[in-house]
């Protein structure tokens, strides 16, 4: 797992950017036993509470009394400011004991495993930048799912489906930095950023830019041929 993790580095951003809901997409290789239940989505609380500099700096975990996973909630701090934020709760919140674990070395994401069995989401195994270990909510099975996270694609939170006492499917939510970094003018938020796609404004220069080469061409083709027959017409007089 460390292995797997080390082979990738996000870039840090030296200053934070707003993340918007365009850049944001809820990724579909997830893992669960079942479609019934609450569904549960973070991505509306992450563009309204974090930013490109957010990194996990802990989290809250709540287990039955069996101690299998029941829900957890994310603790992220801002690099610049210092500034804590906690994530909606992923499952049925405070359900259980509930403990709060402090990471020691807060960083991004590079990595994780989603763990199941027959029953439930089990776990969750993050793989931190700069840690030589993992961070594991929950406990791990046999089963479970590899995920790893670029700049593109960077881990921001979870999405997913809860009966009354467990989580039944998890997926997770990504964001794309470039894209907060270079949002396209007009935004509204409804729509995926194209990063192929010229911005309004730079059509419309070109469109100026062309309209105004054809004007020109216009009257430089009308100025010699009426030169021309001028000159024709001269000659005729002569």
């Amino acid at each position: 797992m460390n292995n797997l993790f080390a082979a990738v580095a996000l870039t840090t951003l030296a200053s934070a950017m707003s993340i918007h809901p365009e850049c944001l997409a809820k990724n579909r290789d997830n893992v669960g036993i079942s479609l019934e239940g609450t569904v549960f989505d973070q991505t509306d609380s992450i563009a309204a509470n974090l930013d490109t500099t957010s990194v996990l700096s802990g989290y809250r975990v709540c287990v039955n009394a069996n101690g299998e996973l029941n829900s957890f909630v994310l603790a992220w701090k801002n690099q610049n400011t210092g500034d804590a934020k906690v994530s909606e709760s992923v499952g049925p919140e405070s359900l259980g004991t509930c403990t709060n674990v402090p990471i020691p070395n807060p960083g991004s994401i590079l990595g994780a495993r989603m763990f199941y069995d027959t029953q439930r989401v089990t776990g969750i195994e993050l793989g931190i930048f700069g840690s030589l270990s993992t961070v594991l909510i929950g406990a791990k099975t046999s089963s479970y799912k590899v995920a790893v996270f670029s700049e593109t694609q960077s881990f921001a939170g979870f999405w997913g489906i809860a009966s009354s006492d467990r989580i039944t499917l998890l997926g997770y939510v990504t964001l794309d930095i470039p894209c907060s970094e270079t949002l396209p003018s007009g935004g509204t938020g409804d729509r995926e950023y194209d990063p192929t796609a010229e911005d309004d404004s730079d059509r419309k220069q070109m469109a100026f830019v062309i309209i105004l080469s054809i004007f020109g061409g216009v009257i430089l083709l009308f100025c010699c041929i009426w030169g021309c027959l001028c000159k024709n017409k001269q000659e005729k007089m002569n």
